[in-house]
Order: structure tokens, then C-alpha cells, then sequence
């Protein structure tokens, strides 16, 4: 079980990564102007969200707020997702 907790989080990591370039090179928009992450790493977050199932629900994980505001999300000073933390969730496969 604990090998496939972390196997998860990697590929988490991975799809994150992959999803939040090809939203970053379609979508160039930059919200930073607003203290927003920008629309795109939003959307790739929400994505990822719909395709598992999340025991604790991320309940702070909501479209209109700034995703630098959500839990498990760290942001760097021009408001760009460079973390997602998901250790120690219990994320299952939809």
C-alpha cells in the first residue's frame, strides 16, 4: 500500500507537470497583474481534481478563487504554482 501512496504521488506530480504546460502553452494568459495564479494552472488543478477522488475533498479548491489560496498549493512571488503537496492524502482512481 505504502509503495502505491507514493507511486500516486508521483504520477500526480508528473500529470500536474504535464497538464500545467500544455494549459501554459494554449492558454498564455498571465493573472499576475491581478495576484491571481494565471487561468491556465487553475484549470489544469481543477482537472487533475475531476479525475480522482479526494477523501478530504479539497474543499478549498474552488474555480473562482485564487488557486494560490488552496490547500496543498505553494506559489512562488509572481503568483505561478510550483508545489502541489499530496502526501498523506487518500486519493483514489475514479
Amino acid at each position: 500500500m505504502e509503495s502505491f501512496h507514493i507511486n500516486s504521488i508521483a504520477f500526480l506530480h508528473l500529470l500536474f507537470l504535464s497538464f500545467s504546460e500544455l494549459f501554459s502553452e494554449l492558454f498564455s494568459i498571465n493573472c499576475t497583474v491581478f495576484g491571481q495564479c494565471p487561468q491556465a494552472e487553475s484549470l489544469a488543478l481543477l482537472q487533475l481534481k475531476r479525475g480522482f477522488t479526494f477523501v478530504d475533498q479539497h474543499k478549498t479548491w474552488i474555480p473562482t478563487t485564487n488557486c494560490c489560496n488552496w490547500e496543498s498549493m505553494t506559489c512562488d512571488e509572481w503568483r505561478r504554482v510550483i508545489g502541489l503537496d499530496l502526501s498523506n492524502q487518500l486519493i483514489e482512481d475514479n
